[in-house]
């Protein structure tokens, strides 16, 4: 027992499971009734005109403004001119934000601009706001003037994702907007929404269509117009298809930079979309656990249309919702750029809108198929969304490389070990590390891998390995039985072939033909391709009749060739990573080189960096 009052009968407060309240409930001299949640109902009177409409359904406006949740528990970054921190209608609840130009602080604002105030105020003051108990947190991106820069929005928005800790709920107010489309201003605002903040932002005063300015046109945002008090789209409002909802706009009173106490009258889109993000913040603090997709389907789930005509009427969005599946891993993207998902995600799309997916497998993996909303194994799809609408896509784990081992002489795969699948046990200090195959080497600049025992190649050969070079400079050598450059006679035993990297070329390809006493190079201009930090696969083939370089499966430099042979009679060691009596010292990751006494076709090559992770077949 918790508790017991004498109220005409004995209340007794107890703590019971399911089963055991049904126990109680069999004693015919007792009554059951759950401990129910009740919430204090507030009334403010004399509610400002905005907080008047916003708690009914119609007019007439009647004074008052009626709440329940006040937002407590939420995050509310206002991401505008600053916010004044000490005035009182905030009651201490401005928390430390961030100067994103460097104007004097988060926590003040330019009067007699006092923007981000009066948003602020209208978000979340004790008089003018709509959640009450909200935390507000003010970022500024504009100093003394209304016009800031987009490198200035995307260093605020920036914070927010530092700032905000995950599970945290969370509304950004972004009262502002460019006169153009804004592709970096979008990826920054997609970034904030994707760290689960719910982000809500004006539709623009220029009475036009708002699908024309960024950030009003995204779909993974809540954008709001300007009514006036008799419902009808303020006159200096944005409308069209991107803007969902429209809340009052007009001569809306609020908090005022000028003074501690001090409040003025301001209108504007603006105006309206702190009124939403009130809402929102009221509603994260009743469910904090809700995706900001969820938050807009919930927050646009309760508005009404109203009898002043279509120029207020919003036009239904449904929540599209792309799901991977599989052993495999990729991306799902659409053309418009609403959606770019992780394992999953949504976008909410205009109704009867025709979007385009596309499946994008990542290294290693391939691209199965559809389900849900579209059907098939093409990489894009097109689905038409008139309700809530699901698609999954399923990537699997790509297959190894069928690559016949006919003519293979040499195959390391750098595995922890310097034996070879195919070909000699190679000798030397070498590190190991991640590999683009599992493992795989790691040279520092000082050494190589080497063999004596490696067979020799004369018609053809194919050269290939993985590399991850830490720097293009100098040239080093990849795979190579060769001292160098510079063939001496037709009696030189010292150089067979050489793959080498390095500036200014990319690759560089070299067999030693002894008929002919001069080397055939090949280079190919691609260095800017492989100075990038990533993996890339290299293959280079030498026939009776031509030479060729290919990088990440495609062909980028051929040449024809005499009619000879490679040296044969070189005694010089074979090596990975290295050059024999040379400088040309692999530094970076390399895995899975490999030699073939034959000239590997395109498509071979091809089928090898297709495979990616999974190698090939062994």
């Amino acid at each position: 027992m918790i508790a017991s009052y004498p109220l005409g009968g004995t209340f007794v407060v107890v703590s019971a499971d399911a089963d055991e309240a049904r126990a109680i409930d069999r004693d015919h001299r007792l009554e059951v009734h759950p401990n129910r949640i009740v919430r204090l109902d507030t009334t403010q009177t004399n509610a400002p005109w905005g907080l008047d409409r916003i708690d009914q359904s119609s007019l007439p406006l009647n004074g008052t403004f009626r709440y329940g949740a006040t937002g407590g528990g939420v995050k509310a970054y206002v991401v505008d001119s600053g916010v004044r921190a000490t005035h009182t209608d905030f009651g201490g609840r401005v928390a430390t934000g961030f100067d994103a130009g460097g104007f004097g602080g988060a926590g003040v604002d330019c009067s007699p601009i006092g923007h981000g105030t009066h948003v602020a105020g209208t978000l979340g003051g004790t008089t003018y706001g709509v959640a009450k108990a909200v935390t507000i947190v003010p970022v500024r991106v504009f100093g003394c003037s209304t016009v800031t820069t987009t490198a200035t929005i995307i260093a605020g928005l920036s914070w927010i994702v530092q700032d905000h800790l995950a599970g945290q709920p969370a509304v950004a107010n972004l009262s502002l907007g460019t006169e153009v489309i804004d592709l970096a201003l979008e990826q920054a605002v997609r970034a904030v929404v994707a760290d689960g903040v719910t982000v809500v932002v004006a539709a623009g005063n220029a009475a036009q269509d708002a699908c024309g300015i960024s950030p009003a046109r995204m779909p993974e945002v809540i954008t709001v117009g300007a009514s006036d008090t008799g419902d009808a789209r303020a006159f200096f409002s944005n409308f069209g298809s991107c803007v969902d909802l429209y809340a009052p706009g007009l001569s809306i009173p609020s908090t005022s930079s000028s003074s501690d106490t001090g409040s003025r009258l301001l209108s504007g889109t603006s105006m309206a979309t702190p009124h939403v993000a009130g809402a929102v913040a009221q509603l994260l603090g009743e469910q904090p656990a809700l995706t900001p997709a969820q938050v807009a389907t919930t927050v646009l789930g309760r508005t009404v249309a109203v009898a002043a005509g279509p120029l207020l009427q919003s036009v239904p969005r449904w929540p599209l919702t792309a799901t991977r599946s599989g052993a495999g891993s990729g991306q799902v993207t659409s053309t418009d750029g609403s959606i770019e998902c992780g394992p999953t995600c949504t976008a909410l799309v205009d109704d009867g809108a025709t979007v385009t997916l596309q499946a994008t497998p990542a290294q290693g993996s391939s691209f199965l198929g559809w389900s849900g909303a579209c059907t098939g194994t093409g990489a894009s799809c097109v689905v038409t969304v008139t309700d809530t609408t699901s698609v999954g896509a399923q990537f699997g784990l790509a297959s190894c490389a069928s690559v016949s081992p006919s003519g293979r002489v040499g195959w390391w795969t750098g595995s922890g070990s310097t034996a070879g699948v195919s070909g000699p046990t190679l000798s030397g200090s070498v590190g190991y590390g991640p590999g683009f195959v599992g493992n795989g080497f790691v040279f520092d600049g000082t050494g190589s891998l080497s063999s004596t025992s490696m067979p020799t190649v004369t018609n053809a050969i194919t050269a290939m390995a993985w590399v991850r070079p830490s720097s293009m400079l100098p040239v080093q050598s990849v795979i190579s039985r060769s001292t160098g450059p510079g063939f001496t006679s037709a009696s030189d035993v010292s150089h067979g072939y050489a793959l080498r990297l390095g500036a200014p070329w990319g690759v560089e390809w070299e067999v030693d033909d002894p008929s002919a006493q001069v080397p055939e190079v090949l280079r190919a201009q691609v260095y800017g391709l492989l100075d990038d930090g990533a993996w890339h696969h290299v293959a280079a083939t030498w026939s009776q009749g031509s030479m060729a370089v290919f990088v990440d499966g495609v062909e980028v430099a051929r040449r024809t060739t005499r009619i000879g042979s490679i040296n044969a009679a070189a005694s010089t060691a074979f090596r990975v990573g290295g050059e024999d009596a040379s400088p040309f010292h692999f530094v970076g990751s390399l895995d899975e080189p490999t030699i073939f006494s034959r000239a590997l076709t395109a498509s071979e090559i091809a089928s090898v960096h297709a495979a990616s992770t999974a190698g090939v077949c062994s």
